[in-house]
Parts: structure tokens; C-alpha cells; sequence
């Protein structure tokens, strides 16, 4: 893969060629504010946004983004709580089912034994 030239573009180039970017990944966006922070990119870019209303627009997103870590986060823990939880039940049913056939093999042995004996 070559590497991108960026050579001689301008400052306002290189935001739109950012914003442009993440515009490719949009759809994947579900919080308002990350998208809001794209249209304050682009329109900083041009001139018709405030360098106060770009950083208010970053802090929104990046507290959009924590709350989807910690919405992640979430639910990382509840499927491994699941999968822990399965694990559990599968190695309980597997103790019973042990303790069940040394049941019957111990029935075996007093039926021998009692064969034995007459």
C-alpha cells in the first residue's frame, strides 16, 4: 500500500480530507453528537464555525464516545457473566451426571456382591 500525499494541500484541504473520512464511517455512528461534530468539522473548515463551537462539538463527541465504551464495556461483562454462567451449569450437569453413573456402577458392585453371597 502507497502512502497518501498530502503535499501542498492547505490546512483547510486537510480538515475536509478528514472530516470527508469519517464521513465514510457515518452510517456506523448511532449517537447525534458524533455526527453533529462532523458538521461543525466541515463547516469550521469553511469558515462558518467558531474555533469554540468546534471544541464544544469535540468534547460532545468524545462524551458520545466514552458512553459507548462504557455501553460496550457493559455489555462485554454481561455476555462473559453469560458465558461463565453456562460454564458453570454445563460443569454442574457433568458433576451430576458423574455422580449418577458411579451411583449405578456402585449398584452393580452390591448386586455382585450379593451373588457372591448366596
Amino acid at each position: 500500500m502507497s502512502d497518501l500525499n498530502f503535499e501542498g494541500l492547505s490546512d483547510k484541504q486537510l480538515r475536509l480530507f478528514a472530516v470527508r473520512c469519517a464521513r465514510r464511517m457515518q452510517h456506523l455512528m448511532t449517537d447525534p453528537r458524533s455526527i453533529k461534530a462532523l458538521d461543525v468539522a466541515e463547516r469550521h473548515a469553511h469558515g462558518q464555525a467558531t474555533d469554540e463551537e468546534l471544541r464544544a462539538a469535540q468534547v460532545a463527541a468524545g462524551a458520545a464516545a466514552d458512553a459507548a465504551w462504557t455501553a460496550a464495556d457493559a455489555a462485554w461483562i454481561a455476555a462473559r457473566n453469560v458465558v461463565w454462567a453456562a460454564r458453570d451449569a454445563a460443569w454442574a450437569a457433568k458433576e451430576a451426571a458423574w455422580a449418577a453413573e458411579l451411583a449405578e456402577q456402585q449398584k452393580i458392585l452390591d448386586e455382585i456382591r450379593q451373588e457372591q453371597a448366596r
